[in-house]
């Protein structure tokens, strides 16, 4: 599957906001920032799951399949 460039870039953001939610924040005992970690990890993820470019790729022509 190809994936744009900037939607790697969301993955990735997403990723690394929830390890330095669950790492940085959370064992560090900032729960607020825990959170707003955890909610830019989230915001991230929808962005991508829901990118136009990728809602096309859930459909295969019956031959590829």
């Amino acid at each position: 599957i190809v994936i744009r460039d900037e939607i790697a870039a969301l993955v990735y953001e997403a990723v690394r906001e929830v390890r330095r939610a669950a790492t940085r924040h959370a064992a560090g005992g900032t729960p607020e920032q825990a959170f707003a970690a955890a909610r830019a990890a989230h915001q991230n993820a929808n962005k991508a799951f829901f990118d136009e470019s990728l809602l096309e790729l859930l459909y295969f022509p019956d031959d590829q399949k």
